[in-house]
């Protein structure tokens, strides 16, 4: 497992989360502030992210948490307002 700091780009972090479920590995996510009100839910909560689609340049991302799951703009949740983000935890298998 690796860590994906928040402060990255959003366009790396996208690259990271569709390179992450298209392998099949679920996106561990951490938001630590945000200034949205509607996304609360998602502040100082470890979440999933399971699934993405992409249509007309924006990547909506499929959120799990509290056994429902949203699909949320990922530039929107990526843009949290604040220096000190988050990040994702990634997965990769290692060959001997």
């Amino acid at each position: 497992m690796d860590a994906f700091d928040g402060s990255e780009p959003y366009e790396r972090a996208a690259e990271t989360i569709r390179k992450q479920i298209d392998e099949g590995y679920p996106v561990p996510t951490l938001i630590l502030n945000h200034k949205e009100r509607s996304l609360k839910d998602y502040v100082w909560h470890w979440f999933l992210i399971n699934g993405y689609d992409e249509k007309d340049g924006t990547m909506m991302v499929k959120t799990v948490t509290y056994s429902w799951y949203q699909w949320l703009d990922l530039r929107k949740l990526w843009d949290t307002g604040y220096n000190n983000r988050g990040g994702l935890v990634l997965y990769s298998l290692k060959e001997d």
